[in-house]
């Protein structure tokens, strides 16, 4: 028996489609005030990138980079509660919200194998793979956490399922950025619970570095 996991759908697009998502990516972006935590052409920051911001070199810190992975994350994003935030959070209303609206609703999907097919069902929730809009959507549907992680005094960076959290401390007190850490994950994974999401522990990872001083 074949099992199919974490497909999602594949977006056919044209050239004029990817210019205009492209276009609307750059307009949303700074629109909603996260073009500082979000880095739409950029999916990662190297730990050098980390390390150096926290210079830990020139005064002896120590430094922490946490790597959390959602599982299927894609996949598990609601359509409603997504064009409810888009308007509540984020102001986007009347003509740009009744767009957001068209580009997610009316969405079909099966899978095909050879000459077999599957029946057709109606797509209430996901990104599509392969669009533009993807992973900014998905951002500004998980928005909430650049607030809970800055509560615990960390920094976070966020590019699609992908969520980098960072932090310094003073070698002496490494302890409590530890406490930190800890405490930032668990209200992390219990807020992704809440909004239909799933923290994959097994792929989450922490770094960390310090001088030899």
């Amino acid at each position: 028996m074949l099992l199919f996991r974490d497909h999602r759908g594949l977006e056919q697009t044209t050239t004029l489609d990817i210019a205009l998502q492209s276009s609307i990516v750059s307009e949303q972006t700074e629109y909603t005030g996260c073009a500082k935590k979000v880095t739409p052409r950029k999916n990662y920051i190297s730990a050098a990138d980390i390390f150096t911001k926290c210079a830990i070199f020139d005064r002896g810190d120590s430094a922490a980079l946490i790597l959390l992975d959602l599982s299927a994350a894609f996949d598990a994003v609601d359509h409603e509660v997504l064009l409810q935030r888009l308007r509540l959070m984020f102001g986007i209303d009347d003509i740009a919200h009744r767009w957001f609206q068209s580009y997610l609703s009316g969405r079909h999907q099966h899978v095909r194998r050879g000459s077999t097919r599957s029946s057709i069902v109606q797509l209430v929730c996901g990104m599509l793979q392969g669009s533009v809009l993807g992973p900014v959507l998905f951002v500004l549907y998980t928005a909430d956490l650049i607030s809970l992680i800055e509560s615990h005094g960390l920094t976070p960076h966020l590019y699609g399922g992908d969520t980098q959290i960072y932090g310094s401390c003073l070698l002496v007190v490494s302890n409590t950025l530890s406490s930190q850490i800890s405490g930032c994950i668990s209200d992390v994974a219990a807020w992704m619970k809440s909004n239909r999401l799933q923290l994959n522990s097994d792929k989450t990872e922490v770094l960390w570095c310090t001088t030899s001083r």
